[in-house]
């Protein structure tokens, strides 16, 4: 198949990153693969990522290809001017912002949704196709765990950092922050406000290739989310043998299964995560192998790319 994958703009996000690795997978299948970005706001490692794929210039006629893969995160005008091509296009929705903002002005002529959660947000029946992990990559390695707690994420205030260290401090754990800039300086102001100065520490911001060791070098995932659409960070936690202690909200309710691979936590207080991150480090081994057989049974990336490549089979079958 002649597959074109649409990009927005090459900024830096998690919708970005899974269409690239579809990209990559479907050219590595053997289909002929293209890209094409709408807005020029370029991120050197995605282009990186991108560099054994052809661009196609925004505004080249694409009327050879017969799959269009949208990001999810194309803006309406652009998706205006591919109208020629409407009946050929595929998105997928990442989040109610996406969905509202992106997908519902114009949808695409197939949806899929990346959780059970948003398509209930949306109020929607789109096919579910999850957001899937290497797990050749995302694996148990032979690390020492030199933390008790790894967060995973942006700094800011929908993934709640402050809340994780919190957690932290409520049990006396030590955590490793991975992720976040690469500005020192806030994250020793950050350290010494929320007191986790000797039990905490940060990389700054790393290579997407670069998480499965640090990973390995905790005990327990912690995720302390306002939302999440599905929660990657997590499913990649638990691919290395992590058992995950998150916040019950979203996506995160179909991943995690309470007190069998991890633990859910109601409530925003950090005395909310004190039994449950008790609980996971005094029992991380076996929580953490049944959250690596969730991982391999749902959510490899195998999974994901066999089910888009249908969606593609099924477009150019009509």
């Amino acid at each position: 198949m002649r597959l074109l994958f649409v990009f927005n703009d090459l900024a830096i996000g998690g919708a970005q990153v899974l269409h690239i690795s579809i990209a990559q997978e479907m050219l590595r299948r053997g289909h002929d693969v293209a890209y094409t970005v709408y807005k020029q706001t370029r991120n050197k490692l995605l282009e990186k990522a991108l560099q054994n794929i052809r661009e196609l210039k925004w505004g080249t006629k694409q009327d050879g290809y017969e799959v269009l893969h949208l990001d999810g995160q194309l803006e309406l005008q652009a998706k205006k001017m591919l109208t020629p091509h409407w009946g050929k296009t595929i998105e997928a929705m990442h989040s109610p912002w996406s969905y509202k903002e992106r997908v519902k002005p114009r949808p695409a002529k197939i949806v899929v949704s990346i959780s059970r959660f948003l398509n209930e947000q949306a109020n929607k029946d789109y096919p579910v196709i999850y957001n899937g992990v290497d797990l050749d990559r995302f694996r148990k390695m032979d690390n020492d765990k030199s933390h008790d707690l790894v967060f995973l994420g942006r700094f800011n205030t929908v993934k709640n950092p402050v809340l994780a260290a919190e957690a932290a401090n409520a049990t006396g754990s030590s955590i490793l922050f991975l992720g976040g800039s690469n500005c020192t300086a806030d994250h020793r102001n950050f350290l010494q406000t929320q007191k986790v100065a000797n039990k905490g520490a940060f990389t700054g911001y790393i290579p997407h290739s670069d998480i499965p060791a640090y990973l390995n070098r905790a005990k327990v995932m912690i995720v302390t989310s306002e939302y999440e659409g599905l929660g990657l960070m997590a499913l990649e936690g638990m691919a290395c043998q992590l058992p995950v202690v998150a916040h019950s909200v979203g996506g995160l309710r179909e991943i995690i299964q309470h007190k069998k691979n991890g633990f859910l936590v109601q409530g925003t207080q950090a005395e909310s995560y004190r039994e449950s991150i008790q609980n996971a480090l005094s029992n991380y081994e076996k929580l953490g192998k049944e959250a690596r057989n969730t991982v391999a049974q749902k959510f490899s990336d195998k999974g994901t790319f066999d089910q888009y490549e249908q969606q593609y089979e099924a477009i150019v079958a009509q």
